[in-house]
């Protein structure tokens, strides 16, 4: 009995360390299921992380492949009308050609017209002189009563076939001058004036953005004597029905350009992009310690294409706290709104006259202060306008048309 009463607690001695050797495995299969499904959650958030970089790949690559065919189609149109414009400026050379050959013709048919006008006159006082031949000092009246003076000028209306007054006029002048025919008066001044327009009209006519300033000195070097302000020459523009316009300025773009500006346009049109929600900014600096404050905006933050603005580590940042509008395309100060601020705000500080630097600042915070909210409304929802212009100009600047 004793041996069997030693042989069952061997047999349990060894079933009691069997049981925990099995407890131990069963704790490591437990620790090692705990790992794998860690392991399968991670597996999980990586492949959800995936399908999500894969969604937003297809995206990006759907909207690339959309942007090429609109590039290709409206590369296609920019085309057709660039030989369109080529059509264009050779009929307006063209034109420019004849618009040369007609003002040659107009000279030489003023100048024509001045010759028998000149001749005309000489005719018209041979005319008046051979009416007048018959008539000799003894001939015309004395100092005689009213009567026989009236009766003579009768006389000479009918024989001279002209006016009372003409008469008159000829008597009064004989008797105090001795002649007949008028005095010659400003007849170099006319000329002169001639002269002086019809080369007002041709500059005008070859360069239409001259200044007046600019053609008042090229009167003085034609005409070195004479006296041709700018205000004169703008008189004469005026009589000659020409109106000043200022001219419109524009940025130089080449065909790059332009399609990106074109695709940009399209591209937020077709997004129907609330611009109400854009932050525009610009190259300014900025406070990093003091007023800091976060603040749970939905705002879309715009920035131009500068490359440090592009850079890794600046797009990094900025995914990191706020949604960043697709790039800016280049050479567009004509599509940014802050652009107009900056020169309503460069009109008012003209007329301020500050001292210092101080006094710069504060009048600088005044005008800010100024502004209304209205205006930068206006300024911000006017950009549906600027970008159906850039559409329907085919990308062209939109300067001088907004």
């Amino acid at each position: 009995m004793e041996e069997r009463m030693k042989k069952l607690d061997q047999e349990r001695d060894e079933m009691i360390n069997v049981r925990k050797h099995m407890e131990e495995e069963r704790k490591q299969m437990e620790a090692r299921r705990t790992k794998l499904e860690k392991q399968l959650d991670e597996m999980q958030e990586e492949q959800t992380e995936m399908k999500d970089k894969r969604n937003v790949m297809e995206n990006e690559l759907k909207q690339l492949k959309f942007e090429k065919l609109i590039f290709e189609e409206d590369f296609e149109t920019y085309k057709a009308l660039k030989k369109k414009d080529l059509q264009i400026e050779k009929q307006n050379e063209q034109i420019d050609k004849q618009n040369k050959q007609i003002k040659e013709q107009n000279k030489q048919i003023k100048e024509q017209n001045n010759r028998i006008d000149k001749q005309d006159e000489k005719v018209n006082l041979q005319a008046l002189t051979n009416k007048t031949k018959g008539l000799s000092i003894g001939k015309l009246p004395q100092k005689q009563n009213p009567q026989q003076e009236h009766k003579t000028q009768g006389k000479l209306q009918k024989r001279l076939e002209i006016g009372l007054s003409k008469v008159r006029y000829c008597i009064k002048i004989w008797k105090e001058e001795h002649r007949i025919s008028k005095k010659k008066r400003g007849v170099k001044k006319r000329e002169f004036e001639n002269d002086l327009k019809n080369f007002v009209l041709e500059e005008t006519v070859e360069n239409r953005t001259m200044s007046c300033q600019i053609l008042s000195n090229k009167c003085k070097t034609k005409f070195p004597n004479s006296k041709c302000s700018p205000t004169t020459i703008y008189r004469i523009r005026k009589s000659l029905n020409f109106d000043y316009k200022p001219p419109r300025i524009r940025q130089s773009l080449n065909e790059i350009q332009i399609a990106k500006r074109l695709l940009f346009a399209l591209d937020h049109k077709s997004n129907k992009t609330d611009w109400a929600r854009v932050l525009f900014t610009d190259e300014s600096w900025v406070i990093k310690k003091a007023n800091r404050e976060y603040g749970c905006l939905n705002w879309i933050f715009q920035q131009d294409g500068a490359r440090p603005h592009t850079s890794r580590k600046t797009m990094d940042f900025l995914n990191r706290g706020c949604q960043v509008m697709n790039p800016w395309p280049p050479n567009i100060p004509d599509l940014n709104p802050i652009e107009n601020l900056w020169s309503i705000m460069d009109r008012r500080l003209k007329h301020v006259n500050p001292k210092n630097k101080e006094e710069f600042i504060d009048q600088l915070i005044n005008v800010w202060e100024s502004i209304k909210w209205e205006t930068l409304e206006n300024l911000t929802l006017s950009m549906d306008n600027r970008i159906n212009l850039v559409i329907e100009r085919d990308g062209q600047s939109i300067n001088g048309f907004f």
